[in-house]
């Protein structure tokens, strides 16, 4: 689905771009050397946003956090990611896009209740021998981090509990001094 979204994206966007070279040629014939200057700057601001999020050699962990990435604009999210993922994991790839958008849907969740200059995330994950390590650091509210699994919601939690345990692995997470970080360790 989300292949198919962005191929529909790029000829949408190849069709925006050709209109607009049509109008910046224009406007170079009719001698706005500046006018054209300036959608060229626009232009170039425009298919900046365009490329997609290379954060490790794991396309799927890319294609997560490609989605993510979005809300964390949208939210004004200061973020720091650094990730150390290869390409040839043992995990089911559900399992995996599992993990890391449930660490990233808490989080955002979370972080949706603060304040615009409080909202910080980091997110950093390698492979220590044959396990994968994946920190989830974010700021939260007290009243956030320690309230109970409400109606309808509060799943993340426990699916990272039974992916780890399903992989030989551990899941922590904890709060302290406003900050909550998850740590989740998988076989892979």
């Amino acid at each position: 689905e989300m292949l198919e979204e962005k191929q529909e994206e790029l000829l949408n966007m190849r069709s925006d771009f050709e209109a607009r070279l049509a109008q910046i040629r224009e406007k170079l014939k009719q001698g706005e050397e500046e006018a054209a200057k300036r959608e060229m700057d626009a232009l170039q601001q425009s298919l900046d946003g365009t490329r997609p999020a290379a954060c490790c050699q794991n396309t799927i962990v890319n294609a997560v956090l490609s989605e993510k990435e979005k809300e964390f604009r949208s939210l004004d999210i200061e973020t720091e990611i650094q990730l150390l993922i290869p390409r040839g994991l043992k995990l089911d790839p559900l399992h995996l896009c599992s993990l890391f958008s449930n660490l990233l849907d808490n989080a955002l969740e979370a972080l949706a209740e603060l304040p615009e200059e409080e909202r910080k995330l980091e997110l950093k994950a390698e492979m220590k021998g044959a396990y994968l390590f994946v920190k989830s650091r974010n700021t939260a509210s007290g009243s956030h981090a320690l309230r109970k699994r409400r109606k309808g919601r509060g799943y993340g939690t426990q699916i990272l509990q039974d992916l780890a345990k399903n992989y030989e692995g551990t899941y922590h997470a904890d709060y302290e001094k406003g900050w909550y970080t998850a740590v989740v360790m998988v076989k892979a």
